[in-house]
């Protein structure tokens, strides 16, 4: 088939515009008329809906999400219990969260500590005193000192599950601190090696993804490290020649921030909430196009936040690759429970 354009002023705007076919016979023809069509969909716009209010009467808390098998799972710490709510996420109707409360984990035990390991299929939680998994979110068990650990270590704090093990930081008699892994089915774990001093130790933001080169990489980002100093670093792991390798790969511009959240999302890494040196809560959105070198804000005609979404710290975000959901958070005077879902227009392009 023959397609010959039959060309017409293009001056005029309202004028059609038609394309003649020929058959290979050279003497069927038939014509078809060519009508423009322009997106209204701006591709770079975020859509939001808010799929929760939150939980009523709730009691300011340490908390943290996760998304799992297509539901959010939220931890609470409340007074002197632990509590876990679960949501089905939709975005056609609010949704209710199931409530339960969790048993096996100390009293005093803080939930952001918890980390879910894909491989063993667990919740994990680790403190001074023991070693904690669950399968379900609600019934825990406990592994006592010292088969988690190498002896003469105590564990400071779980970091995160990445390349097939639990990676944490555990600490010698005279405090120093190092970075340890190993997979829950074979403990205790092993010391990579002694951690510097802008390595943090709490309120840091972790992300898995994987990157150029279809390799996974993990990023813990900001956070105060043992002094309680505030850093400004980019810690990327991936492994390398059968071991580990780390390095900080901040850019000059990054200043010291606290209490974000990082996520992979469009093929970008994105920061949602946190403090910077001077505790004020960050409210615009940042982004990294380079995992985690260098990183810009974000447009804000763009990443348009949800309508009622006020500013926060300590914010748990979560994407299962299609939808981001902003869950919870914290602001000096209020403890935030809800739960909102959102959507890059051309995520699926």
């Amino acid at each position: 088939m023959l397609g010959i354009p039959i060309p017409l002023a293009i001056t005029d705007t309202r004028t059609p515009l038609y394309v003649r076919v020929y058959a290979n016979d050279r003497k069927h023809e038939k014509w078809y008329r060519i009508e423009p069509r322009v997106h209204q969909i701006d591709p770079f716009v975020y859509r939001w809906t808010t799929l929760s209010s939150g939980i009523p009467s709730a009691l300011p808390a340490e908390q943290q999400g996760f998304l799992l098998n297509d539901q959010v799972y939220f931890f609470r710490n409340e007074d002197a219990r632990t509590m876990l709510y679960r949501y089905a996420p939709s975005s056609a109707t609010p949704v209710t969260p199931l409530s339960a409360e969790v048993s096996g984990l100390p009293a005093d035990c803080h939930v952001q500590r918890l980390v879910w390991d894909e491989t063993s299929q667990r919740f994990c939680y680790g403190d001074s005193l023991g070693f904690y998994t669950s399968e379900d979110g609600i019934s825990f068990s406990a592994t006592e000192y010292p088969t988690f650990v190498p002896a003469d270590y105590t564990l400071r704090t779980l970091l995160m599950a990445f390349d097939g093990n639990v990676w944490a930081v555990v600490q010698d008699a005279s405090s120093r601190s190092y970075l340890a892994y190993g997979a829950v089915s074979a403990l205790p774990m092993q010391i990579l090696c002694e951690l510097t001093a802008d390595f943090p130790l709490s309120d840091f933001a972790v992300s898995i993804f994987v990157g150029a080169g279809n390799r996974e990489h993990a990023l813990i980002a900001g956070g105060y490290n043992a002094q309680g100093r505030m850093l400004n670093t980019i810690w990327s792991f991936e492994s390398y020649n059968d071991s580990y390798r780390m390095v900080n790969v901040a850019g000059p511009e990054m200043t010291p921030f606290a209490g974000a959240a990082v996520v992979w999302y469009g093929n970008r890494l994105l920061t949602f909430g946190g403090t910077d040196k001077y505790g004020n809560l960050l409210e615009s959105v940042r982004y990294s196009e380079s995992e985690g070198m260098h990183w810009l804000e974000a447009d804000s005609t763009w990443h348009i936040l949800p309508a009622a979404f006020g500013a926060r710290k300590r914010i748990s975000v979560l994407t299962d690759g299609e939808y981001l959901y902003l869950l919870g958070g914290q602001s000096a005077t209020h403890c935030f429970t809800d739960l909102y879902q959102g959507r890059l227009n051309s995520i699926n392009w």
